[in-house]
């Protein structure tokens, strides 16, 4: 990857290792955050309108849910008691969520968007 390429990922800090090998890290480089929450029944939910650059599904519930990106296609199934970040997003509402066994019961699912 090209120094340019490394520095549009954010903060880049190349450690030496005494080895002549070096560890690199990246930090990236969002100006702000927050969280958010959605409430997931039998259909998908959008998320709120918030520009971001990823963000963060929380599944805290006792049921998988499903997030659908962009309004179709295969969803992608969170685990429950999982986390799962979804890259390259330019607003938060470009996600969707629903309980994966479809049940009309709702339940919270908590978000970490970045940007």
């Amino acid at each position: 990857m090209s120094d340019t390429a490394l520095h549009a990922l954010g903060k880049v800090l190349a450690e030496d290792r005494g080895d002549g090998a070096f560890t690199l890290i990246v930090e990236p480089g969002f100006n702000n955050s927050g969280n958010a929450s959605v409430s997931a029944g039998a259909t998908f939910t959008s998320l709120s309108a918030q520009p971001c650059r990823q963000v963060t599904i929380v599944n805290s519930t006792t049921q998988d849910i499903e997030v659908q990106q962009d309004g179709a296609g295969v969803a992608i199934p969170v685990l429950t008691s999982t986390v799962f970040t979804f890259l390259g997003l330019s607003n938060m509402n470009q996600l969707a969520v629903r309980r994966a066994d479809q049940n009309s019961n709702a339940l919270t699912v908590f978000a970490r968007w970045e940007g």
